[in-house]
């Protein structure tokens, strides 16, 4: 009979233990693969909110801006064109505004008429971008960061057109000091920019208006203006996951801030650091991968140390054990993350590079129409859904492979296999390797179907019911209307009556009492119902209606503006 030696007992031994190792191994690397795929699709949902929100607070910056320029260019002293008039009035507004730089009037050529600062030597804008689009446009222009030549401060400049007889009379225009813009940009991020995440608003070239955290950024490139610049094409929202010039990896999502035409006036960026990001999800690998470390080389030691009475005695049993204790703490793990994709309402699934379903959740099993989720395994949509819903989603996927940038919240139709249409948001992110090459893709699918029934029946309901139907802001701006309401005004397209209030359609005296009504019933927080008024037209035409005026609320629970119904009780009469 042959016999080992100790050394060989000893090889054997150890490799016994690697070969343990490695399917532990396997597994943990998996899991923390998932998780950082979850944790990076959740980064970039909290971004998206948070560019969202600073969006909107901007652009609601800008629109107090285009309010102010558009009620100056009403002024007589500001229309005359006269600088003894019109200096005194915006140097009176611009003490009671301080958060802008500078106020003027320029003629057609860019000489400036008057400032509310008084001015020393004659000053031309007519080589400024934002006075020589405001002349080609013949609308509201918002320009880049620049030095204000009025105030020698920095400043982002607006302006206005004051048109008679159909041309450009004169320009009216402000300059927005950029510390004003910041301090608003703050109070939208503060408690809501997750941590370790900074966030920037810059212009058309990639220089900075407002950052935060505050970082005396203000008049500088932005680091990622390229990527900025990049999405300058497109009005809408957009993501990335780019190495900086500083070297570090960070996820970014980024919106466009109003703009008419080829280009926004303005954008939100923000980003969070990949590794901060991922920051639990390496904690607990590097807490996975110490404890197993910890496994093996008791193992190891004990393999190698122990030799035969390893085997023989005790000091085997005591590692076959805490061997046995770490596996089950692995199945553990993996039977949790089995629980938490088999009962989660939304589909889960993973693909490789080729768009073939290598894991699926019980939910995607359903929607799919296979009885078990490894009967999906190495299919693709192809074999579940119509061609053209699989040709799209080929693409969708094309795209994210290739370019590693993910699909966040797509709105979609989808046929299940029973037949039956439903509504999804669907969310897809590159899935990488260890070396970081994109290896496939994971996808989140949440049915919204109810929600789209749910609008699609409002939409339908306002738009086919017969009375007057209209939504204002708390600034008496409309934000909605019907079809009938349109068609009382003598309008067609819904875009020329969004934005505007009541003394754009009725005569002064109507619009100021309809004004101060809507405002009362904000004040009350009391709904008016079908109380009879009559209402002038401009064409002088009165018709007596049946008006109902109900407060409705954000999500936070604020007045943000009011639903009216009007009903026609009487047939319009001429004045």
């Amino acid at each position: 009979m042959k016999t080992i030696s100790s050394g060989g007992l000893r090889v054997r031994l150890v490799l016994l233990v690697l070969l343990a190792v490695i399917p532990a191994l396997a597994l943990i690397l998996y899991t923390a693969r998932v998780q950082r795929v979850v944790a990076t699709a959740a980064a970039h949902e909290n971004l998206f909110r948070v560019a969202t929100l600073t969006t909107a607070d901007t652009l609601q910056v800008i629109k107090g801006v285009q309010q102010l320029l558009g009620s100056l260019g009403q002024f007589h002293e500001i229309r005359g064109g006269d600088p003894a008039a019109c200096g005194p009035v915006l140097a009176k507004l611009l003490v009671m505004n301080p958060f802008y730089s500078s106020l003027g009037v320029a003629s057609p050529d860019g000489t400036v008429i008057c400032s509310a600062t008084p001015l020393s030597n004659a000053v031309t804008v007519a080589d400024q971008s934002w006075f020589q689009r405001v002349l080609e446009t013949r609308d509201f222009s918002v320009g880049n960061c620049q030095v204000d030549r009025l105030t020698g401060e920095q400043s982002l400049q607006f302006a206005y057109p004051i048109e008679e007889g159909g041309r450009v009379q004169s320009v009216v225009f402000a300059g927005l000091n950029l510390n004003y813009l910041g301090r608003e940009i703050g109070l939208v991020s503060l408690g809501s920019l997750p941590k370790g995440a900074s966030l920037q608003v810059v212009d058309r070239q990639g220089i900075v208006l407002a950052c935060y955290p505050p970082a005396n950024c203000q008049g500088r490139p932005a680091p990622e203006s390229a990527l900025v610049k990049s999405a300058s094409i497109f009005h809408g929202a957009g993501s990335a996951e780019v190495t900086g010039p500083d070297g570090v990896q960070r996820i970014y999502e980024y919106c466009a801030i109003g703009g008419k035409r080829a280009t926004a006036d303005a954008y939100v960026s923000i980003n969070i650091p990949t590794t901060v990001a991922l920051a639990q999800a390496d904690e607990q690998l590097a807490h996975n991968l110490l404890g197993l470390a910890v496994v093996t080389g008791l193992a190891l030691a004990g393999a190698w140390f122990g030799g035969r009475a390893m085997v023989l005695g005790a000091v085997n049993n005591e590692l076959e054990q805490r061997v046995q204790e770490r596996t089950k703490e692995l199945a553990h793990e993996k039977m949790l993350l089995g629980m938490l994709m088999d009962n989660m309402p939304d589909t889960i699934y993973f693909k490789d590079v080729q768009s073939r379903f290598t894991r699926v959740n019980r939910a995607q099993a359903e929607v799919l129409g296979v009885k078990s989720p490894d009967q999906a395994i190495g299919k693709s949509d192809s074999d579940f859904f119509t061609a053209e819903h699989a040709q799209a989603a080929l693409a969708d996927e094309r795209r994210i492979i290739e370019s590693g940038q993910g699909l966040i919240n797509k709105t979609e139709r989808i046929r299940r296999a029973e037949g039956q249409f439903r509504w999804v948001t669907a969310t897809k992110v590159a899935l990488r390797d260890a070396s970081g090459k994109v290896a496939g893709l994971v996808g989140i699918s949440r049915d919204v179907t109810e929600r789209v029934r749910a609008e699609r029946l409002l939409h339908n309901l306002v738009e086919s019911l017969p009375d007057l139907v209209y939504v204002k802001d708390t600034q008496g701006r409309y934000v909605m209307d019907n079809p009938m309401h349109r068609a009382f005004l003598g309008l067609r397209t819904i875009e020329e009556i969004i934005g505007k209030t009541a003394s754009d359609f009725y005569p002064r005296d109507l619009a100021e009492r309809v004004q101060a009504d809507d405002q009362a019933v904000l004040t009350a927080k009391i709904p008016v119902l079908n109380r009879e008024e009559q209402f002038t037209s401009r064409r002088g035409e009165k018709t007596t209606v049946l008006t109902s005026k109900v407060p409705y609320r954000d999500e936070q629970g604020n007045i943000a503006g009011l639903v009216c119904i009007s009903r026609i009780v009487a047939e319009r009469k001429q004045g």
